[in-house]
Parts: structure tokens; C-alpha cells; sequence
């Protein structure tokens, strides 16, 4: 459901995956997440309880790897709060957004 071998999915807490897409626009990184969200859905649908995901995306900028991640962490815990199975752009990155591109399909911006 990635883009390409140089895309990379890691564990990176108990129930937490970090994917980082190298060179991905958000356009793109939103794709990819719908995507494997809608995936893992469909192939979970059957097995009680229901399986969600939530997803905090952040662009890389300028700043330290650790100031992504945060910010990624905290659209992450913004997703769960609004009621999970959607994704969360963290509020410094969304002027990268290309309204016109984006699905609107039970997400969450």
C-alpha cells in the first residue's frame, strides 16, 4: 500500500507504526494512509472488535526529526480523540494542502 521500496513502516510503540514516505507532498501521504486505512478495515471487518487506525501526519521541514515526531504524536492523539479510523494533519503543515486534491470520506482534518 506504499508508494515504493524506499517507503518505510516501523513499530514504534506497543500499538503505535511510524511510515515515513520519503518525498511524499501531504496529497500523497494522505492517499497512502486512506489507502491502508480502508485496507486493514475491509480485512478486519469479520473479527470482533472492530479495528480502527488513526493516523497523525507531519511533514518534514527545516526543524530537528524530533520536532516531526511530535508534531505527528499530537495529530496522532487528536485523531484518537475524535473518534478514531480517520487521520489528522498536524496544524503547522496543513498550508501544504492542496484542498482540491483531498478526499472527504470519514476523515478528519
Amino acid at each position: 500500500a506504499t508508494r515504493a521500496d524506499v517507503d518505510i513502516v516501523a513499530r514504534w510503540g506497543g500499538e503505535e507504526f511510524a511510515v515515513l514516505l520519503p518525498n511524499a507532498s501531504m496529497s500523497e501521504a494522505i492517499d497512502i494512509v486512506t489507502r491502508v486505512r480502508d485496507t486493514l478495515r475491509a480485512a478486519t471487518l469479520r473479527m470482533p472488535p472492530a479495528f480502527t487506525s488513526s493516523w497523525g501526519l507531519a511533514l518534514v521541514t527545516d526543524g530537528p526529526l524530533t520536532s516531526v515526531i511530535q508534531r505527528a504524536d499530537r495529530a496522532l492523539y487528536e485523531a484518537k480523540e475524535r473518534g478514531r479510523n480517520c487521520w489528522v494533519i498536524a496544524q503547522s503543515d496543513t498550508a501544504a494542502l492542496d484542498p482540491a486534491s483531498m478526499s472527504t470520506e470519514a476523515d478528519v482534518r
